[in-house]
């Protein structure tokens, strides 16, 4: 229904629809997290990408999405505490088949002393959801 109403220049109907989607939706909710993003970054609407994001944590399913796309967000915006904390999130809600590269990105963007600090956390997560690659990256 979205798409129709996006689609005739109806964006209000469009934007209500996904709304009532998000708190009424029982399957996966990576588009509408995604339409919701694109949205309010489009429109400069930080206050709604920050209570979007704490609706998924609260859900806490499928946040995937939401978590990727903040990290790329906070990235964009040079605000690092917030980048760190969305990438360290994301070790516990990606598909754990990601986590090699996961691992990588943190090596790659988070400081020398952070990546220090959290690292046994890091590794400590790997272990639990996937204990091939945490082998992996023993080699």
């Amino acid at each position: 229904m979205a798409a129709y109403y996006k689609k005739h220049d109806e964006e209000e109907t469009a934007l209500k629809t996904i709304l009532e989607g998000l708190d009424k939706a029982d399957g996966r909710l990576d588009e509408i997290y995604e339409y919701l993003f694109r949205y309010y970054e489009k429109n400069k609407n930080e206050a709604a990408l920050e209570s979007l994001y704490e609706k998924s944590e609260k859900r806490n399913r499928d946040q995937d999405t939401i978590v990727v796309l903040m990290n790329q967000y906070y990235q964009k915006k040079g605000d690092y505490a917030k980048q760190k904390e969305t990438l360290l999130k994301l070790l516990s809600c990606c598909d754990s088949r990601k986590l090699y590269k996961l691992y990588q990105k943190c090596r790659k963007e988070l400081s020398d002393v952070d990546f220090r600090e959290e690292e046994t956390a890091i590794l400590s997560m790997i272990k639990k959801r996937n204990l091939s690659i945490y082998f992996d990256i023993h080699k």
